[in-house]
């Protein structure tokens, strides 16, 4: 029953939300458009974060929070779209591609702001300049610190996790943080445990998304913002993610030799080196002490219920799934 009403308020939220985000893209590069048209009409995670932040502190008309969301999502769309181009996410592109995804990457952001502005929501503008800030920090960390040719500078695997931490707070955590903060501050009722809820689930969701990252190439694991060619991108592309770093330091495979490695055989060493196990304890570890810090934070009461069914994702979601089910199959084929 809880899972359903999440998912029901999840649309109902983001339905109104796509009032204000229709009109708003129509000017945006084509190239750039393409990604916040294919999320109208689906249910989206930070808008129902706003919701329940502005819910769980007494707000009551969603009609002040719809512009926050818009604003949030095509902020989010902006960043997918710049993270693209540094992943290469669906192929190589050409010159003018690339240009145009960022043209369209800015205007986006312009859009983010402007909403803002014209809702009389000014006292949210710097929750986008955070935002911003934060998540350059985490491109950062994650195009030139957290590397595989890199690993040797992290003496132990404490060194590497405090500046891992770092990078999924600030390439997600911190957006998360402020979606669930903004709605308390429109409900006129700001809480900062509600931006720290958020920090925590975003931060566990990007290294579940990471985790994720392994799951063997099928259709079925499309989302919008990452073609399903592109998993095991990640280790491709030598980027160093909690499940890189442990099967690079545990399976006694060169580095070269890992990346390289067909999909069927990292599988194997997921299995082989517990690397899966261990991600998954990781993970499982993340949501409890998320929940853990919601329960601490806010008595029971319904929108309770459903901010803690957010958390639910980030030891359980379709690429974990897969990922296990494809372990079960290899198990399996073994001879008996």
């Amino acid at each position: 029953m809880i899972r359903n009403n999440y998912f029901r308020a999840m649309r109902q939220i983001s339905a109104e939300t796509d009032k204000i985000l229709r009109p708003s893209i129509e000017g945006v590069i084509n190239e750039a458009r393409i990604l916040p048209e294919s999320r109208i009409g689906k249910p989206r995670l930070r808008d129902i974060l706003v919701k329940l932040g502005y819910e769980i502190t007494g707000g009551r008309n969603l009609n002040l929070i719809t512009p926050v969301c818009a604003s949030y999502e095509l902020l989010n769309c902006s960043t997918y779209i710049i993270n693209w181009i540094f992943d290469e996410k669906g192929g190589p592109r050409t010159k003018r591609e690339i240009d145009n995804l960022i043209i369209g990457g800015f205007q986006l952001r312009e859009l983010s702001q402007r909403i803002l502005l014209e809702n009389g929501l000014e006292n949210l503008i710097e929750s986008i300049s955070s935002i911003n800030r934060v998540i350059y920090h985490g491109q950062n960390l994650d195009l030139n610190v957290l590397t595989l040719d890199k690993i040797d500078n992290f003496g132990s695997y404490e060194d590497f996790i405090r500046i891992y931490e770092q990078r999924c707070h600030s390439l997600c955590g911190e957006f998360e943080g402020r979606c669930l903060f903004s709605g308390s501050v429109v409900s006129g009722k700001e809480n900062r445990d509600l931006y720290e809820i958020g920090r925590m689930l975003g931060t566990g969701s990007q290294a579940s998304n990471d985790f994720g990252d392994f799951a063997l190439p099928r259709k079925d694991l499309f989302v919008c913002e990452k073609p399903y060619k592109d998993q095991l991108s990640d280790l491709r592309q030598g980027k160093l993610t909690l499940p890189v770093y442990l099967l690079a330091t545990r399976s006694g495979i060169n580095k070269e030799k890992l990346v390289n490695s067909p999909p069927e055989e990292i599988s194997e060493l997921l299995r082989s080196t517990r690397t899966f196990e261990d991600c998954l304890e990781y993970l499982k570890e993340q949501h409890k002490r998320t929940k853990k810090k919601l329960y601490e934070s806010f008595e029971e009461s319904a929108t309770r219920d459903l901010l803690a069914e957010t958390f639910l994702g980030i030891s359980s979601n379709k690429f974990i799934t897969s990922i296990r089910n494809d372990l079960e199959k290899q198990r399996e084929s073994y001879p008996h």
